[in-house]
């Protein structure tokens, strides 16, 4: 299908919204996480430190101005993770309501982050996931392996000389069960409003932060261990300046360290609407670390119940 062709047949019209026939299935809701249930997580710094940059001022930044070397530490991608993370929860009956630093069609948020990084301080070289729902991260594989976003990117000159990169995903289905078929417009938006976030703390920061858009997604989706038919690569955020890496890539990826294998060990419950994701446990996946999620399934909670608490 074109661009164009989709635009026309996902917009909206008055005939198309009164003539959609889709109703919300609640005992099918996708989980608003995506939760590596047998790796280890890591907890975040929760002391945050004051920028003393005006949010406005961070906000219509054109980004860091500073010359030279700038390689951020566990404690700078802790701040700029938390202004895309749980900011407030409210408890209602039936359940808990997260609301996060950027918004997202539906509150479904299903833009996860990864950090590829070096070396940093506090931070072993990895490629690690943000874990919003206790403010944590996860490794997913050891080891320097920047050289894979680098040919991703074309040398990209800001990617080669990131100390780190943030790579932004869509994971389609927690969106689709929703908007249906514009869940892929909803993709960018989405992406767009946690990109306006993570770009603003890092200019207050003062670190080095641009978009990258332009690259190969099939081996970045390789180097995350996504299927790119439920989970997909958008976005690029180089962050930082310096630290680049050396002429020993960590080991180049192989199709067998991504492609999804069948363990009767690591089942996930699937939601039945959406195609079911055999988990990825092959061998050369589980030496670097690769894991599974798995789905969940909330209660309803009881309309009028939730109006009278609001």
């Amino acid at each position: 299908m074109k661009v164009l062709d989709y635009h026309q047949a996902t917009k909206h019209s008055w005939a198309s919204i009164h003539a959609n026939p889709h109703r919300l299935d609640y005992a099918n809701m996708p989980r608003p996480f995506k939760i590596y249930s047998d790796l280890e997580r890591r907890p975040l710094p929760a002391e945050l430190r004051e920028t003393g940059v005006p949010a406005l001022s961070a906000v219509a930044s054109p980004g860091s101005t500073a010359s030279g070397e700038r390689v951020p530490g566990v404690e700078d991608l802790a701040a700029i993770l938390a202004s895309v993370g749980i900011t407030r929860r409210r408890s209602y009956p039936g359940g808990e309501m997260q609301f996060r630093g950027a918004s997202c069609t539906g509150a479904l948020y299903h833009i996860e982050v990864y950090i590829v990084c070096g070396d940093l301080a506090g931070l072993a070289a990895g490629v690690h996931q943000f874990q919003a729902h206790d403010f944590s991260i996860c490794t997913l594989r050891g080891g320097d392996h920047r050289h894979a976003l680098i040919e991703a990117s074309d040398a990209n000159p800001e990617v080669a000389m990131a100390p780190a990169v943030l790579v932004l995903t869509s994971t389609w289905w927690r969106n689709a069960w929703k908007y249906q078929a514009r869940m892929y417009r909803h993709a960018w938006w989405d992406s767009g409003c946690m990109v306006a976030n993570l770009l603003a703390m890092a200019a207050a920061l003062d670190l080095p932060a641009l978009v990258v858009l332009g690259f190969a997604d099939a081996p970045v989706n390789q180097l995350l261990g996504v299927d790119p038919a439920h989970e997909a690569a958008l976005t690029l955020i180089p962050l930082g300046r310096g630290g680049a890496p050396d002429g020993r890539p960590a080991r180049r990826l192989r199709r067998s360290d991504w492609r999804p294998s069948r363990s009767p060990n690591m089942r996930s419950r699937i939601p039945r609407s959406r195609p079911p994701t055999p988990p990825l446990r092959s061998p050369a996946a589980r030496r670097c670390g690769a894991a599974v999620w798995k789905p969940w399934k909330p209660r309803r909670p009881k309309a009028r119940r939730l109006l009278s608490k609001l």
